[in-house]
């Protein structure tokens, strides 16, 4: 059975003011009569029979009419018009969901976190894939979290998200339209699926993810992992993406976004299939930034160019300019250009990072780098004793067909094309 106990003080203190103020009222701004709002949700009690967290204020049950898309989508409602932030906190558990969640679109600041300490995880249990339970056996999006343009700043932190199914729309276990802002923190997504963004689908909002884990998550089209369209921004921190896929952008794809941002951060294994480009990263657009350091890129393949990082102007006057500094390229495969990164048009600098053994494929050149109608600046950078190798053109290491190349103070061993060019 799901129950509600809402604390609502506010509503109180507005009676008692009406009952002893006789003066006319001042007039009143938007929200100030609105308060903030905490809420828990969670099972009545623990695996061993004690409560998970003090006070619940919505209780889910474990039976299929009362699971945690119907407490949420609970919350939501006895929230519209009454709060202009909304904290949900989520007991100790793994929730299964029994059906949609509705779409969150009313002027809010909405943060869900796991409660001190707790292991909460929100499981789709596979929606449309139809297990026999009963469960999920359907056709359509159901995101785990859906936000829409009204929302302002939404933080989730400490959930893991499981088997999220949006297979006709985006974002598997979160969509976001127009909000201002996402910011995700200590949250993992595994086995989350949709038609673009496998975990996370943000549009016309900026994104932030901190200290997170991206595995076996997939799209049938771009951002295995991550889409973003639009917005202001995109900054990965301190997290790992590992054998997620899409056909473009098999961790993360980015278009239009005015800025990307990716430091101390791990790609192994991520990658794109049916010629698509970007095994870890795809970044289009007219007008942005992309900036790597102090990151990990391992055995990351692309079916088309950029093994690991595919960067792509719209403008052919080069309006992208992209940043690798201090990171690391290993084992990353292109089908096409770039064995570890390709960019068209545009700038790209590479300072003080290390390329081993790095292949660009068949057809194309740039064992670790190519770069097509652009600019390429190297330095203090490392192509040694790495076998870099374009199998069919030139450019073992650097390929440049475009404005200008400017290598300083880095060194280039063992490098090879089967046409021309060893190492540049």
């Amino acid at each position: 059975m799901l129950t509600k106990r809402i604390r609502s003080l506010g509503a109180s203190a507005l009676l008692l003011a009406t009952l002893f103020t006789f003066a006319a009222p001042a007039p009143v701004r938007a929200f100030d009569h609105f308060i903030p709002r905490t809420v828990y949700v969670g099972y009545e009690t623990g695996s061993d029979g004690s409560p998970d967290c003090a006070d619940h204020d919505y209780v889910v049950d474990e039976e299929p009419d009362y699971r945690m898309n119907d407490a949420l989508n609970e919350v939501f409602e006895d929230a519209e018009g009454e709060v202009d932030s909304l904290t949900i906190i989520i007991c100790a558990g793994t929730y299964v969901y029994g059906g949609d969640i509705d779409s969150v679109d009313f002027a809010v600041n909405i943060t869900i976190r796991a409660d001190e300490g707790a292991d909460v995880a929100l499981d789709g249990d596979g929606f449309g894939v139809g297990d026999g339970d009963g469960v999920g056996d359907g056709v359509g999006d159901f995101q785990l979290l859906y936000f829409g343009a009204d929302v302002q700043h939404i933080t989730i932190s400490g959930i893991t998200f499981l088997d999220g199914w949006a297979s006709a729309g985006g974002g598997g276990a979160i969509f976001v339209y127009g909000a201002t802002s996402l910011t995700v923190t200590n949250s993992i997504f595994t086995d989350n699926s949709a038609g673009g963004g496998g975990a996370i689908y943000v549009e016309d909002s900026s994104l932030t993810v901190e200290d997170s884990t991206f595995t076996d998550n997939s799209a049938d089209e771009a951002g295995g992992a991550i889409l973003v369209y639009g917005g202001t921004s995109l900054t990965v921190t301190n997290s790992t993406f590992t054998n997620n896929s899409a056909v473009w952008g098999g961790a993360i794809y980015v278009e239009d976004a005015i800025s990307v941002t990716v430091e101390d951060t791990t790609f192994t294994l991520n990658s794109t299939d049916e010629g698509g480009p970007g095994g870890a990263i795809y970044v289009g657009g007219f007008d942005a930034t992309l900036t790597v350091t102090s990151s990990t890129f391992t055995l990351n393949t692309a079916g088309g160019s950029g093994g690991a990082i595919y960067v792509e102007s719209y403008d052919v006057y080069g309006a992208i300019s992209v940043t690798v500094e201090d990171t690391t390229f290993t084992l990353n495969t292109a089908g096409g250009s770039g064995g570890a990164i390709y960019a068209e048009y545009g700038s790209l600098t590479v300072t003080s990072s290390t390329f081993t053994l790095n292949t660009a494929g068949e057809g194309g050149s740039g064992g670790a780098i190519s770069v097509y109608g652009g600019s390429l600046t190297v330095t203090n950078s490392t192509f040694t004793n790495t076998n870099n190798s374009a199998v069919a053109f030139g450019g073992g290491a650097i390929s440049v067909y475009g404005d200008s190349l400017t290598v300083t103070n880095s060194t280039f061993t063992n490098n090879s094309a089967d046409i021309v060019g060893g190492a540049i």
